[in-house]
């Protein structure tokens, strides 16, 4: 209903992840942010879910960084790839794609 806003479900919708999942598959401006699923919910979401609408995101510096960052690691085996563009180059696209709309 609304294209023109980007909408980032904060911890892929936690308990309503399969919601966020069809969301995230029904509308191309709707992307997951991933921290605080578990690593089963994790890898239905990646086996799910346009992988370049997933970002990375934590409750750093209240919870440490390292549970998230490790289950991302995990959920994408040895995928270098994979886990760049969730770290890392999702993120970055979908900031440029924001700031150029102005």
């Amino acid at each position: 209903m609304f294209p023109g806003i980007t909408f980032i479900l904060g911890h892929a919708g936690m308990d309503f992840y399969e919601k966020a999942i069809s969301y995230a598959n029904q509308y191309d401006n709707v992307y997951l942010e991933i921290d605080g699923q578990p690593p089963d919910n994790l890898l239905r979401i990646l086996d799910a879910v346009d992988h370049d609408r997933i970002l990375f995101g934590t409750d750093w510096p209240f919870f440490p960084i390292v549970l998230p960052l490790a289950k991302v690691l995990v959920a994408t085996g040895g995928d270098a790839a994979l886990r760049h563009k969730i770290l890392y180059s999702n993120a970055a696209s979908l900031l440029e794609t924001m700031a150029s709309r102005g």
